[in-house]
C-alpha cells in the first residue's frame, strides 16, 4: 500500500477516492459539489492524495483561451489497491475499469459527469424527488461474462443470420417522485455533434437506430 504510516485516510478520504472512481475523471468542481465542500478545501485534500500517488491530477484546456488550466483528477492504481484493500472494490477489478486508461474522449466524458453532477442537485432542490444513474464506466457495476457493462444492450434483429444491434447509452436513469409513486427511466446519449441522426446505411449505429 502507499499510504505513509503518518499519513490516515478519513472517511472523506474514501468518500472523494469512491467518486473519483465511479465517475473515471473529474474536475474540482465537480468534487466539490458531489461532497457539498468548497473549491479551496477540495484542493488543499486533493493536493494530500496526491503526495501520496493515490490519485493523479493531469490540467488540460478544452477550446478555453483565457484562465487557468482545469485540473482533471483520476485515481492511481495505488488508490485503487486502497479502495479494494477497504472492500469498496472487487479484488478482480481491472485497473483499466478503475483509473483514467480505459476512457476514450475525455471532453465526452466530462460532459456526461456534468450532467449526472446536475441530476444529484435536483435531490436537494426537490426532497420528495430521488436519482440514480448507472454508468457503463462504472467500475462499481458487475459486468457480464463477455465483459460487457451492466448498461448494454445486444438486441437480435435478423434471426436468419443472426444479426444483432448492440447498444452502450452512455448512461441509464432513474427519477422516482415518492409522493406520486412513480419512476422515469432514460437513456442518455451525449451527442459531441460527431453522430448521425439518421443513417440509410443498414445496421448503422445512428441516433435514430439507438432509439428504435
Amino acid at each position: 500500500e502507499a499510504v505513509s504510516m503518518t499519513f490516515r485516510l478519513n472517511s472523506r478520504d474514501y468518500a472523494i477516492l469512491t467518486s473519483i472512481a465511479e465517475h473515471r475523471i473529474l474536475a474540482v468542481r465537480h468534487i466539490a459539489a458531489l461532497h457539498q465542500r468548497n473549491t479551496r478545501a477540495v484542493r488543499r485534500r486533493l493536493r494530500a492524495l496526491r503526495e501520496q500517488e493515490l490519485i493523479r491530477i493531469d490540467t488540460e484546456v478544452f477550446g478555453r483561451s483565457r484562465g487557468r488550466p482545469e485540473g482533471l483528477i483520476c485515481v492511481s492504481e495505488a488508490g485503487a489497491d486502497v479502495l479494494r484493500g477497504k472492500g469498496l472494490l472487487t479484488p478482480d477489478a481491472p485497473v483499466d475499469q478503475v483509473t483514467a486508461q480505459g476512457v476514450g474522449s475525455v471532453p465526452h466524458l466530462l460532459l456526461t459527469n456534468d450532467f449526472r453532477i446536475q441530476l444529484g442537485q435536483m435531490e436537494r432542490l426537490i426532497p420528495a424527488v430521488t436519482t440514480r444513474f448507472f454508468s457503463p464506466l462504472s467500475p462499481f457495476l458487475p459486468r457480464s461474462a463477455d465483459g460487457m457493462p451492466l448498461v448494454h444492450e445486444r438486441i437480435p434483429v435478423d434471426p436468419a443470420t443472426g444479426r444483432c444491434v448492440e447498444f452502450t447509452p452512455d448512461g441509464v436513469l432513474a427519477i422516482t417522485h415518492a409522493e406520486a409513486g412513480k419512476m422515469l427511466l432514460f437513456f442518455l446519449e451525449v451527442d459531441m455533434g460527431t453522430e448521425t441522426l439518421v443513417s440509410h446505411r443498414p445496421g448503422g449505429q445512428d441516433v435514430r437506430q439507438k432509439i428504435l
